[in-house]
């Protein structure tokens, strides 16, 4: 518990202690198929766990702890944890709920596993609040704030692997973009 005060994040630490603990879950045979959003509302409850629900790569899991202990931390003290946990919730129920729509709408046939959407638009959101900010993105790429916003929600709608569910996908990155 001292670690997680010292880190000063505590929304930031349950969520990618969350994610690690789905994926080992997972990865040793855990049936959690169940909280993938399949595109219908025959498990509503999906458009809220679809994060949960690990895509199997553990890049794409490390990949999602460093953009947590690096976005996720700073826009969480920034914002205090409630306010925080409350933006994450909106990323990920504006998501689920948008893409199952369009699926429904349009006809389309997808699965939606593990919280690339929401932390595409967690990266927007960070973006705009620091627009000027320079990272070094690999340690190679100087970008500032601004076009980590944009790459990330180009990242969401070629991501989705549909044109039309790219455009449901940036929904929760309009959200951040607001």
């Amino acid at each position: 518990m001292n670690a997680v005060r010292r880190f000063g994040a505590p929304v930031t630490v349950g969520v990618g202690v969350t994610i690690v603990v789905t994926f080992v879950l997972a990865f040793f045979g855990a049936p959690l198929g169940a909280l993938a959003n399949r595109g219908d509302w025959e498990r509503p409850w999906t458009i809220l766990t679809y994060p949960l629900a690990p895509t199997g790569s553990i890049l794409g899991l490390l990949f999602a702890l460093l953009t947590l202990a690096w976005v996720g931390k700073t826009t969480e003290t920034e914002l205090g944890s409630k306010r925080y946990a409350l933006l994450l919730l909106a990323f990920v129920a504006s998501a689920g709920l948008a893409l199952t729509l369009g699926g429904l709408v349009f006809r389309i046939r997808f699965a939606m596993e593990g919280g690339w959407i929401p932390l595409s638009a967690l990266l927007v959101y960070w973006g705009l609040t620091h627009r000027t900010d320079r990272v070094m993105l690999y340690g190679i790429l100087p970008l500032t704030g601004l076009w980590i916003a944009i790459l990330s929600a180009v990242i969401a709608f070629f991501g989705s692997g549909n044109p039309v569910l790219g455009l449901f996908a940036l929904v929760p990155c309009t959200l951040a973009w607001t």
